[in-house]
């Protein structure tokens, strides 16, 4: 073999070797947790060391004054991004609690700090009160507000508040704006979701509301009820990364098919409240 061949083969040697290093998987390198907080729950997130397989990641919590650990349920690990996802539920309002993540069959390996919401949005900053007078088109909500001040949105004093699509418009309501209170309002009649989040929406609040009639049918019964023709929530929200909402206090009356939207939500029930009355907050 020449000098050229011999220089050749050696190229031919050295590109086959960096194909197959450059095949081989790279790992997602840990990244420190994330949380994200409503009045009554916090939703984690955090890319581990490794797969931690189908156990999930171990999760410990305690409030900041507290001592004793408690056992959460076991973060699910979707290989599709190396991330442990999961939630803690029923806690207390307005509380601050300590969080340790870890590996199964493992000491915790991370902690985090996280706060959930004060419970009476009467005592959160607001930085403007809208009026919402009654109208038979959707009401999109665009101005939000800052951690310094929310928007709330309420019934105008003159007996308003109260949005009816009658079945023209797929939703009753929609928000693309960050820190907002929507309190006491009526929803009728949207074709598809009585509440629908749009990118930019987060820190929402929707309390006191009454949500019905949404959702398409395909046919009437002769005593009036109408037939679902598929299964939608009252309150749904495009899934997108930081996010959240809550639902409070919401009033579902409808006799169309209806079910729980999917992704993670904070809800808590109201006088009539449906379990289709879903908040959903980060996915």
């Amino acid at each position: 073999m020449n000098l050229l061949s011999r220089i050749a083969a050696a190229a031919l040697a050295a590109a086959a070797a960096l194909q197959v290093h450059a095949a081989k998987p790279i790992p997602t390198p840990p990244t420190p947790p994330r949380a994200v907080a409503t009045f009554e729950s916090i939703g984690l997130y955090w890319t581990p060391p490794a797969n931690p397989g189908a156990a999930g990641c171990t999760v410990q919590y305690r409030r900041s004054a507290d001592t004793d650990w408690k056992q959460g349920l076991a973060m699910w690990f979707d290989a599709r991004n190396n991330e442990c996802r999961g939630s803690l539920v029923q806690l207390a309002p307005g509380t601050n609690y300590v969080v340790q993540l870890g590996m199964p069959g493992q000491a915790p390996s991370v902690q985090l700090n996280a706060a959930t919401w004060i419970n009476d949005t009467a005592l959160w900053p607001v930085a403007k009160t809208v009026e919402v007078q009654s109208s038979a088109q959707t009401l999109a909500i665009t101005e939000g507000g800052t951690p310094a001040g929310y928007v709330v949105y309420v019934p105008a004093a003159n007996g308003g508040g109260t949005i009816d699509v009658a079945n023209g418009a797929d939703y009753a309501l929609t928000i693309s704006a960050p820190y907002v209170i929507v309190r006491g309002l009526t929803l009728k009649g949207a074709k598809v979701d009585g509440v629908r989040l749009l990118a930019g929406a987060h820190d929402v609040v929707i309390e006191g509301a009454d949500i019905s009639g949404w959702g398409s049918y395909r046919t009437t019964l002769a005593n009036g009820q109408q037939v679902g023709n598929d299964t939608r929530p009252a309150f749904a929200a495009r899934r997108w990364r930081g996010s959240s909402a809550w639902c409070s206090s919401a009033t579902a009356s409808t006799t169309r098919a209806m079910a729980p939207t999917a992704g993670r939500s904070a809800i808590r029930s109201g006088r009539r409240a449906s379990p289709s009355i879903t908040a959903a907050a980060t996915t």
